[in-house]
């Protein structure tokens, strides 16, 4: 089981896209809920909660400036999910 503490670093994916990983860093941690600051796509330094969604990942809709979810379909934002450095790792070596 994922089991990210204060302080450990994560993989950030948007819209759960391993190939489109982010390094983040985990902030603080509240019982389901993790707190991750992570550099966005434009290089823009985001902060925002997420939640477990599952043994292995925890997930958030994150607000950001230029949302291509909000253009399109009206959404609050990008969904963004967190995963184990080491797992996104081995998946894109192919191992």
């Amino acid at each position: 089981m994922f089991d990210p503490k204060k302080g450990d670093f994560v993989s950030v994916c948007y819209d759960a896209k391993w190939g489109r990983a982010r390094r983040g860093k985990v902030i603080q941690r509240r019982g389901f809920a993790i707190l991750v600051e992570f550099p966005e796509y434009n290089k823009n330094v985001v902060t925002a909660w997420f939640v477990r969604t599952s043994s292995d990942s925890f997930g958030a809709f994150v607000k950001v400036e230029e949302s291509l979810m909000r253009a399109m379909f009206g959404l609050k934002g990008d969904w963004y999910s967190v995963f184990s450095i080491d797992v996104v790792e081995k998946y894109l070596k192919g191992n």
